[in-house]
């Protein structure tokens, strides 16, 4: 399972934003048959849910998406 983790830029047409990044990885992670949850975490007690729950569902990796706008 890999563990997407990012905050979206409130305009959805965001062309570089992190929903975007979400969508082209999401498609390769169904190519490749890879498990995915993708959370979004915008204030600490997010980020800490998020990484509860990474380690609950055993994770193997994640990736961190940063919004340049935040």
């Amino acid at each position: 399972m890999v563990m997407a983790l990012g905050a979206g830029h409130p305009d959805e047409s965001y062309e570089c934003g992190p929903s975007t990044m979400l969508k082209s990885i999401e498609t390769a992670a169904q190519k490749f048959r890879v498990k995915m949850l993708a959370m979004e975490a915008r204030s600490m007690q997010e980020i800490n849910n998020a990484f509860a729950i990474m380690v609950r569902e055993r994770a193997g990796a994640i990736i961190v998406m940063l919004d340049p706008v935040l």
